[in-house]
Formats: structure tokens, sequence, C-alpha cells
């Protein structure tokens, strides 16, 4: 039956496929533009890709194509005149073709290419907005229901997940629509129908994001399948298999929106031999459904092909059931002081009562505690563990006696010699001791950096309090200065290093790293989870002595690469862009992953700004108040590591902010109160009935600390529940059950 379906679908695509090239691409002249998106587009659909420049020779045969491509960056760099094209791009237009544009966060450009053309009001577009990173599902996902199309389809019920940071259209008005939105509610698609064809524009579009290239091949092809759909006076509509029911059901519906009468002739064959080639012959009046709902054999994947020949109109989509065993995470890396006390945190999806565990590792079996009677944590010694490579699997034991075993995952026990151990609440240990990254980030790569300016950083960083400098090196000569004098003042250092070679080359050499190979938003650089793992194991195969750090920049990419590295991070530059709360947004949602996938925690700091820049995006300087703030919400959401960004990095020089500089000198006291309460104490986060007020609460013993944090730009009054004893510390308001917080204030009681 496969060969059947793929003959069938294989002869069915072949001839009702344009084989000409379908897609125009054009991008910039140089590589940075498109270029991975026309590569992955070409491998479904013939494409050509044209150079900015070429762009009179894609105006010859525009005719020949059924899409256009643009993304505004190319029109960014070579500033071509679009506006003389526009009448042949009208007429294009109007014989049905489109015109997508990825709007690269380039208002100004995404204005110059469409004005004229579109005969309509402006969108009106606001990158910088609160929900650029709450962007997700269009509606929810819904595990047991599989759709064919990764894009909506106008009028289906399918589902795209948004992954992509951007921003959104803040005003639409007719003859806009919006296609998209995010879950807040924001157009993030927009389309104009011009005579037959249609504009469709996004800011969903992140240039080096593997999962925007992936974005933009998807959106292209679903719009194709769209046109194709709309050129037959067909819609597809709830193509899906549900296995909800003991036998699951495959439904399919097709609307005629011809405006008058279609025959439909077809056939949809299933592989895995679950049902027979079903024969569709209907004839369909304006407007009406035709409904397919059948029941398949059993719950196991199938490939359904579907091709209506008298509609000219092809496709398949595969569909398989929801995995609902038990759901656990290992980290690539166990640290000895971890070893000692191992949780290992389990998710259940479905009910199950268990009497007890253990683990399987070696041939050998290790007895392992559960926390509750559904063993969502396992708790095991793993101490006598050899360093190297192991494969565990943890084994349940159901209170019928059963034993349910989870899957099988390889870890690396780390050696006893690590410059950075973990303990079993993901606390960072140097040379045994308990350590907490405070980290000024130097760009030192940067153009106008120099050596004297990252001297500045390195004594900055051991004057005041700080413990850590994080560098980009290429292993050039004045680095081993560097290095040294960091060695001689104790400052710790996360080298993000150029390449394998010098790590090799200066493991022994340079004392004070205790991180190498650091990866820095790997999503921009078209890395997937599996290539930073792979990156992240070469790091550590050249020394075993350092973990490995990474940074991540959106919400989705949190929880996409959430585990890669031993110590993770993520970053919230809400000054000049968004609200302050991003950064409790995020950081709370980090340390929240970090429980699951046993990670430590880093939390970046926005102590930067490129007044006079428009480029940047971060046109505005944060204040002390809301370097301050931003600070206060790191550590109030548990998190084990702070970096600033940044001390310097060519567009920016601390030193020459003054009342930040000063700032800077004076933060390390509060941030120091706040750490054995983080490393000791148990934590949690009372409600304030207010989404702008931020707060948490330690206890360590006797001793309290709690912390209030107002992340508006207006006055919050709340009801708090303080806890008895408390006394206001760094000049906080009083304690009262009813507290009125400035704007950006941040209140602090200890006991």
């Amino acid at each position: 039956m496969k060969k059947q379906l793929l003959q069938l679908l294989t002869t069915a695509l072949f001839c009702l496929t344009v084989r000409a090239a379908e897609i125009a691409v054009i991008h910039d002249n140089t590589i940075t533009s498109m270029h991975e998106e026309a590569a992955i587009l070409e491998k479904n659909i013939a494409t050509d890709r044209y150079k900015i420049s070429e762009l009179p020779g894609l105006v010859r045969k525009l005719p020949s194509y059924r899409m256009v491509i643009f993304g505004t960056t190319a029109n960014y760099h070579a500033r071509i005149d679009f506006k003389k094209y526009h009448a042949q791009f009208r007429n294009f237009l109007r014989d049905g073709g489109i015109l997508l544009i990825l709007d690269a966060n380039y208002p100004e450009v995404l204005g110059a290419t469409i004005d004229h053309l579109a005969d309509s009001k402006k969108l009106v577009h606001n990158w910088g907005c609160g929900n650029m990173e709450n962007l997700g599902m269009v509606t929810p996902l819904d595990p047991y229901k599989q759709t064919l199309f990764t894009f909506p389809v106008k009028g289906g019920s399918d589902e795209f997940p948004l992954w992509l940071r951007g921003g959104h259209f803040v005003k639409i008005s007719a003859p806009w629509q919006p296609v998209a939105k995010c879950r807040c509610g924001h157009t993030v698609i927009a389309e104009h129908s011009y005579g037959k064809g249609k504009i469709i524009v996004t800011p969903l579009f992140a240039l080096f994001s593997a999962d925007g290239k992936r974005f933009v091949a998807s959106l292209a092809q679903n719009l194709l399948f769209r046109q194709k759909c709309a050129k037959s006076g067909v819609e597809v509509r709830d193509f899906h298999v549900d296995y909800r029911a003991a036998k699951p059901r495959f439904t399919l519906q097709l609307r005629n929106i011809s405006g008058k009468e279609l025959e439909v002739d077809g056939r949809i064959i299933f592989s895995e031999n679950l049902l027979p080639m079903q024969n569709i012959k209907r004839r369909l009046a304006p407007g009406a459904i035709e409904k397919i709902d059948l029941e398949l054999a059993c719950a196991r994947p199938v490939t359904a092909g579907v091709v209506l020949q008298t509609l000219q109109l092809a496709f398949t989509g595969k569909f398989a059931p929801p995995d609902l065993s038990p759901v656990y995470h290992l980290p690539d890396r166990i640290f000895p002081a971890r070893a000692k006390e191992f949780n290992i945190p389990v998710k259940h999806r479905q009910k199950a009562a268990f009497s007890g565990a253990y683990l399987l590792t070696d041939n050998q079996r290790i007895a392992a505690k559960i926390n509750n009677e559904q063993a969502t944590l396992i708790t095991v010694d793993l101490s006598s563990l050899p360093a190297g490579k192991h494969t565990l699997q943890p084994v349940l034991l159901t209170k019928e006696g059963k034993e349910l075993l989870l899957p099988e995952k390889t870890v690396t026990v780390t050696g006893k010699n690590m410059k950075l151990d973990v303990d079993p609440r993901g606390n960072l240990l140097r040379d045994g001791k308990l350590f907490y990254p405070m980290v000024w980030y130097h760009v030192s790569l940067a153009a106008g950096v120099t050596q004297k300016s990252k001297l500045e950083c390195l004594d900055f960083t051991a004057r005041y309090g700080y413990n850590t400098v994080f560098i980009l090196s290429d292993g050039r000569k004045e680095d081993d200065e560097f290095m040294r004098l960091a060695a001689e003042k104790n400052i710790a250092v996360i080298c993000s290093n150029r390449g394998d070679h010098i790590i090799k080359e200066k493991k022994d050499l340079w004392s004070a790293v205790i991180s190498w190979g650091s990866i820095d938003e790997p999503e921009h650089w078209g890395h997937t989870p599996e290539d930073v793992r792979k990156m992240a194991a070469r790091s550590f195969e050249l020394d075993p002595r350092c973990p490995i750090f990474s940074s991540m920049e959106t919400i989705h990419t949190l929880k996409r690469y959430a585990g890669v590295t031993d110590m993770f991070a993520t970053h919230g530059y809400p000054v000049g862009v968004t609200s302050l709360d991003l950064v409790s947004r995020k950081l709370r949602l980090l340390t929240d992953l970090a429980q699951q996938y046993m990670f430590v925690p880093i939390g970046t700091v926005q102590c930067f700004g490129y007044p006079g820049q428009p480029a940047t995006g971060y046109t505005v300087m944060p204040t002390p108040s809301q370097v301050r703030n931003m600070t206060w919400q790191a550590l109030a959401a548990n998190i084990k590591g702070i970096t600033w960004y940044t001390f310097a990095d060519g567009g920016f020089n601390l030193p020459d902010h003054k009342p930040l500089y000063e700032l800077m000198k004076k933060l390390p006291r509060e941030v120091h109160l706040a750490i054995p309460f983080i490393q000791h104490g148990s934590y949690s986060r009372p409600s304030t009935g207010d989404n702008k007020v931020y707060a948490a609460r330690w206890i360590k013993g006797d001793e309290i600390l709690e912390v209030y944090i107002n992340t508006d730009t207006r006055t919050r009054s709340i009801t708090v529940n303080p806890v008895p004893g408390v006394k206001p510390v760094f000049g906080s308001r009083p304690v009262m059950s009813r507290i009125t917080l400035k704007p950006e204030e941040v209140v602090i009681w200890k006991k």
C-alpha cells in the first residue's frame, strides 16, 4: 500500500505541478540574506534566485512566476529604487501572483517597497511591542490532533506555532486583512488582495534564525497551496487524524468557494493498510461542504494522500498518535557534587500510581527514591560511578508490581577536578566553595574596542565586588596579558573562543578560564539544539575541567534549546523597546526550566544603549533606576548568576555614562545581600494581584528576605502579607500590608 500511495501521489504531483520555477527570491548582494531560505525552498519547489541588483532581469520574467519573495534587508542594504517597477508588479498581482514581503524590522524600507503598489493605507508596524516575546500558538496545539498545514490556510482550523522573534502591525485597516495573530491578538501576518493576487507582509522574519528559515519555506509553500486551492475553487479544511478515540478518525472537508457547481473526482489513499483506498466523486453546489469522516483500524502512524484530479489538486499529510509515556531529562554532564544527590524530574502524561523506583546503569541496579505516589521526582546516589560515559535507565515500580522502563539515555560523569562544580540545588561551586557568578560582559572583538578598555573592565570587576568577566577571544597575543592579570586578581573568565585551536593552545596557560566554547544566540546562526550539544561536547572533550555556557534569545528558544549546555542563560533587553517586566517573564521561565532540565540558570541584564544609532533598535539608555530594577527582577527569579551587558562593545562604553557607572560601583552590595538566600533558602513567589508588580520571598533558617518590584512606568498599589519581623533595607518603604510603589521602584525587606 505504501508503494501504491507513493506512485499515485508522485504521478499526480508530476502531472499537476508546473515544472518551471514557481518562486523568485530576491536577496541582498551579500550572502547574509535569503540564501538559506531559498535553499530550503528549492528542496520542494523550483526556485530562482536574484540579487537585488538583478531586479531588472526578474521584472522581465515576472509573468512566469507564481510568487516573488522579497526580504526587506535586501533593499535596506542596496537601496535599489523599487518604485520604477511598480507597474510591472501591479500587473503581476492582478494576474494572480503573490508578493511575499518579509519585513526584517526596517519599517522605512517596508514602506519604500510597497508604497504606491498597494494603493491602500499604510501598515503601521511596531517592532518593539510588549508582546514580541509572547508569540505562541494561533490556537492551542492539540497533541491528539495533527494537521497537514503548518500555516493557517484561510478558513481552515490548522495551527502554526509562531516561534519567531518579531513585532506586530498595530494598525490594520481595509483593504489589509489579518491572516495570523499572536495569542495576544495582534496581527503578525497581513494580506491585501490585489486583482487576483495578494500582497502578504509579515515581520516574523529572523534573518539568522534556523526556525525563521523554515518558517519562510513553510509560509511560501502553504501560500502556493492556498493559491492553487483558490484557482481550483475548493478550500481544504480540517485535514487531520484525531487519535483521542480508541479507534482514531480521519477527517477532511472540501468547501466549494468557486461560486459555481464543482465536480470533485479523486482518491484518498492510506499507508500502513489502515483503510482501503477511498473514492471521492461528488457534485458540490456553491458554498457546499463535503465532509469525509472515516474510522481507522487502529492508532498507528499513517500517511494520507489525496488527489483531486478534476480540480488539479494533490496533497499529502503524515499523522502519528501522541506518545503518552512519562518524560524525563538528563543533563549531558553530571558533576561530582550533584551526583551525590541526583534528582530526576519526571512528567507523566497519564495518571498512574507508583511504589518505588531504581536505576539501571552499566548492567547494575542502583536503588532510588520517589517523592510521592505520582513519582514526579526520582532521587539516586550516583557518586560511585567513575568518570566517563554511562547509560542510565530509570525504572518505576507500579502499585500493581509491574515495572515501567523509561527510555535509556547516555550521560557523561565528569572528573573530580572540575573548575566549576554543581550541587543538587543547581548552585555553582569553585574550589569547593559556593560561587555566584557576577559577570561583566566585554565584547572584546567588537570594532573600536581596545586592550585598554578590556583591562579597564577587568579592573572595575575586581575593584567593585564582581568576580567574573565574559570575553570573546580569537587567541590573540594581548589576551595572554589579560588572562594573566585575571588570574592574579582571582577573577574568573568565561571565554567565548573563536575556534577549537584556542582551547588546545591556551587551556593550561589561561588558568582563569572557567568555561570555554560558550555559544551566544545559536538560533541566529542556524545552529539546531543538536548542533549546540555537539559543539559543547567537543569543547568539553578538549578541556574536561570546564563546564559549557550558552545564551539564548527568545522565549521559544529557551524552551527548545533548554539543557543543551551546563550553564544556560537568557537576556531581557526591554529599555527603549518594551516594558521592564520582560526580564521577569523570561528569567522566571528560565529558572523553572532549570528544575526540569538540570542546568545552571544565568540571567543577563541590560546595561547599555545606543543613542543616535536607530539601526540597533536600542536607542534609549537605561537609567540607573531601571538597571537596579532589572537586576532585582533577575534576583527575584532565583537566578544562579548574573551577567551585565555590557561594559564595552565598541558602540557603548560604560565609563562614558557617569550615572550608570556610579550605580554599578554600588550595586554589588545589594546583590551580595540576596546571594546567600538564593543559594540556601526556600524560595517562593507571593502573588501581588498586579501583573506589573513581581514579588519573591526566601526563608533561610530564621532569616527572611522579601522583594517587591514595580516594573511599570506608573505608580502601583498592592496588598501584601509580610512575614512578621522584616524591616526595610537600602532605603525601602516601611513594612505595611498596603504599599504604594513608585514607577520602577524596588522594595526590599529583611529579617
